[in-house]
């Protein structure tokens, strides 16, 4: 389970190291298209082309402050489309309003604001200086000039819409490419925990490998042939003696395989074995009490027998598992868990039924006695009362 996670968490490391490059990539890509419509509406990006420029050129370590830096880039341009897009609405409303009050110079004067701001997105405004021209003409008469003004306040809209569709354009792409940044600076700050999720697993798999092959070096008191016994050398004798080089492992492919299998066995098993010992520790206690054990009837030495038989096979299984040596551990290993728990359930139906009938035996003796006692009283009362009778009469 350790190696799988191990392994995970280094696939995740390397493939979020990969997202991240392409990540860098497409937000150069998405950069570059933002700042061409920018170009083509006249809208200044220096930043955003900078930033664009150092996450290039930037390596690993410095991709995050990079695109930390482009975000805020695409940032100050949203505000600048906004403010001109603020500027047009303004200026629209600002001629509407200067020709219902017919003045004709504040008329002209809000027009050309109006005309600058659009002339500044790549936007022509043809039909407004039209509409200046014809209400500036001092031969024009009022009809005229009515006209004008009309042809003005929808000049004015006209132009503010598609100045405003263009803006808008503008406006979604840079925010699409702050979110793109917001996202890769997501992923670049979980590759780190990710990366350091995949080491200490890998620690942790290294040190069980060393508990293991530790293991298998030390001795077994309780079953001598089963391991071999090794001296352990003075630690200050290596200091005195030149070093020899270790010999190879004589250990097949084959045979680590097999010892990997046995690990894996030896955990499945030792799970089941806790189970049955301490569940059975804990339904012992009540077996002790005279009203489970009085239904077992005849057979409460049977049952102690099997049990104790059982219970010490179980926890010969235990050290089975933990230090497997041959096939036969493993074998008795993975029989003992499945007798255990087996025999686990056994015992607790065993412990329900004596427990149900020794409840009910007792339910049944006190319900007797009630009745004795209930007989008891009426015959008490039925004397009491022919005793009474005949002193009436006396």
């Amino acid at each position: 389970m350790d190696e799988a996670v191990a392994s995970a968490a280094l696939v995740l490391a390397y493939a979020g190291e990969g997202s991240l490059r392409t990540s860098a990539a497409q937000l150069l890509k998405l950069a570059d298209e933002v700042a061409r419509a920018a170009d083509h509406l006249r809208v200044p990006c220096y930043r955003l082309v900078a930033a664009a420029r150092t996450l290039l050129r930037a390596d690993d370590a410095g991709r995050s402050r990079a695109v930390a830096e482009l975000e805020k880039a695409a940032a100050a341009l949203q505000k600048e489309v906004a403010a001109r897009q603020g500027a047009l609405v303004l200026g629209a409303g600002s001629v509407t309003g200067a020709c219902r009050q017919r003045s004709i110079s504040k008329v002209l004067a809000v027009s050309e604001k109006l005309w600058l701001v659009a002339s500044g997105v790549g936007v022509p405004g043809d039909s407004l200086d039209a509409a200046c021209g014809a209400l500036a003409d001092e031969g024009a008469d009022d009809a005229s000039r009515a006209r004008a003004i009309d042809d003005l306040i929808k000049a004015a809209q006209e132009l503010e819409e598609r100045a405003g569709a263009r803006l808008d354009v503008l406006v979604r792409g840079a925010a699409n490419l702050g979110h793109a940044c917001q996202q890769h600076q997501r992923v670049a700050d979980a590759v780190p925990v990710v990366r350091r999720a995949a080491e200490a697993a890998q620690k942790k798999q290294e040190e069980r490998r060393s508990r293991t092959a530790g293991a298998g070096t030390s001795s077994c008191a309780w079953w001598p042939w089963g391991r071999r016994v090794r001296r352990v050398p003075d630690m200050e004798m290596a200091l005195l003696l030149p070093q020899q080089p270790e010999p190879a492992s004589p250990s097949t492919p084959a045979e680590e395989q097999q010892s990997k299998v046995r690990e894996a066995m030896a955990e499945k098993t030792s799970g089941s074995h806790g189970y049955a010992l301490y569940g059975s520790l804990a339904l012992l206690p009540g077996f002790g009490s005279e009203a489970v054990l009085k239904g077992l009837g005849n057979n409460k030495a049977w049952f102690t027998g099997i049990f104790c038989t059982w219970w010490s096979a179980v926890a010969l299984g235990v050290s089975s598992s933990i230090f497997p040596c041959t096939p036969f551990d493993v074998a008795f290993a993975h029989l003992t868990s499945r007798i255990g728990m087996i025999v686990l359930k056994l015992t607790s139906v065993i412990f329900n039924q004596c427990s149900s009938t020794s409840v009910v035996e007792v339910a049944i003796e006190k319900a007797q006695g009630q009745e004795k006692e209930e007989r008891s009283c009426s015959l008490t009362s039925s004397h009491f009362i022919v005793a009474y009778s005949e002193l009436a009469r006396v």
